[in-house]
């Protein structure tokens, strides 16, 4: 599934990127569009109910803008990255730009800790 990206925040799906040499494929923002709100995830099903087992379960990945077309909900990459319900969409003040963008800059607890485990080793070992 495609990484949260602070980027996220200032765009909308890019629906032909995914047909650019290159481009790697769609990003978070154009996935979310094509799936909807169906949370038909396709391949990437397994994938999520793999988080849904270790988490919590999955949120819509989609919210409906002021037109009625479905954008990226900002609840879906905050599940993504492992954090809490509600750890930054819940915060008061906050517009939905500034949480995808803090959202996208942010950390995985569990690749913030398996960084750490492993420098910790390092110094123990050099020590």
């Amino acid at each position: 599934m495609p990484t949260p990206a602070a980027s996220d925040a200032n765009r909308g799906p890019d629906l032909a990127r995914a047909n650019r040499a290159g481009s790697g494929g769609d990003d978070l923002h154009t996935f979310v569009y094509k799936t909807g709100r169906t949370q038909q995830w396709g391949k990437y099903a397994a994938a999520i109910a793999r988080w849904v087992a270790v988490t919590r379960p999955a949120p819509s990945p989609t919210e409906p803008n002021t037109k009625g077309n479905p954008y990226l909900a900002p609840a879906f990459p905050e599940w993504m990255q492992g954090w809490p319900a509600g750890w930054v969409t819940a915060v008061p003040g906050i517009s939905r730009n500034d949480m995808l963008r803090i959202i996208g800059n942010g950390v995985c607890p569990q690749q913030a800790t398996a960084a750490l485990s492993q420098l910790l080793a390092v110094c123990r070992v050099a020590a």
